[in-house]
């Protein structure tokens, strides 16, 4: 790809898109007694068949072991997620969710999808008056009507590389 500021705004944008969803979720989530890190480990473990080690669920999510471990005390304190012994290595234990992190996460599955619905509504307005504009390029229409729009002014929680897996 060439570079052009165009590229670079363009990116600058989507990161912000990227950031306004992600306290969409995070706000509704917490509605639930979720976060986005709680939720995405639950949505691991409710489609596990039996418990799974730490190491194996950092690997899903993508995160550093220590996270995934400080993650599952917390899980584990709301009672959401039971720790047990793994039978093959006495030094390692394994994560399941509990009857309770079954129900929270169908909870927060409801609001997720709330939340991804309400923005795919807002993708599909902005494309039918994209198709309608002929005076302004499509790319710079796009972007300030969505990405930029008031219905997305929640903050942003810019930072630098995060550990999905950090609550």
């Amino acid at each position: 790809m060439y570079y052009s500021d165009m590229n670079d705004a363009i990116a600058v944008t989507l990161i912000h898109a990227a950031h306004r969803v992600e306290a969409r979720l995070e706000k509704a989530l917490a509605g639930v007694g979720l976060s986005g890190a709680r939720f995405g480990a639950l949505s691991v473990l409710v489609t596990q068949d039996e418990p799974i080690s730490l190491s194996e669920l950092a690997a899903k999510l993508t995160c550093v072991r220590s996270n995934v471990t400080q993650l599952v005390d917390r899980l584990e304190a709301d009672g959401l997620v039971n720790r047990t012994d793994d039978p093959a290595d006495r030094r390692a234990v394994r994560a399941e969710v509990t009857a309770l992190g079954q129900k929270r996460h169908a909870a927060g599955a409801t609001v997720v999808n709330a939340v991804l619905q309400d923005v795919a509504q807002q993708l599909s307005a902005v494309d039918a008056q994209v198709l309608n504009v002929r005076w302004m390029p499509s790319s710079e229409f796009f972007l300030t009507q969505w990405f930029m729009c008031e219905s997305y002014s929640a903050e942003p929680q810019c930072s630098e590389e995060v550990d999905p897996c950090q609550d």
